[in-house]
């Protein structure tokens, strides 16, 4: 039997926990952050494109996308068959990053990120408007 393909994009800010959900369910994790790109957007790009045709896929891609824009062009790029939003508190992703400890990109980069995100967010539905939202998963 054939598995259907899944390829989800979990969106949010540094710290919100979309590694930790990814590893969780099973698939492949495309994060840019971690082995085998370390960080290197033209190999990641390259791979997410690889991705997007491959009609079995099974896979997990994070990605920041705090504009709609930003959401848009990141489901178009992997065929995406769902997404799914975490957007934890400002506080609790500093807090997070900063358990980890984690030394790239250094803390203090990351929090500016989880600022930034937040400066930029744009949700996905407005106030009043219930006929479009993200499943979850």
């Amino acid at each position: 039997m054939v598995t259907p393909r899944r390829v989800l994009v979990i969106f949010g800010p540094p710290g919100a926990g979309k590694s930790t959900h990814a590893r969780t369910l099973g698939l492949d994790v495309y994060d840019k952050d971690e082995a085998p790109w370390n960080g290197d957007e033209t190999a990641f790009r390259r791979d997410i494109s690889t991705l997007a045709r491959d009609p079995h896929a099974q896979a997990v891609v994070i990605r920041t996308g705090a504009t709609r824009s930003a959401r848009a062009k990141a489901v178009a790029a992997v065929n995406a068959t769902d997404t799914l939003m975490l957007t934890e508190p400002a506080e609790v992703c500093i807090e997070r990053i900063v358990e980890r400890g984690r030394k790239h990109p250094p803390v203090r980069t990351q929090i500016a990120g989880v600022k930034a995100w937040w400066d930029k967010y744009e949700p996905d539905v407005e106030p009043g408007d219930l006929g479009r939202r993200s499943r979850r998963w």
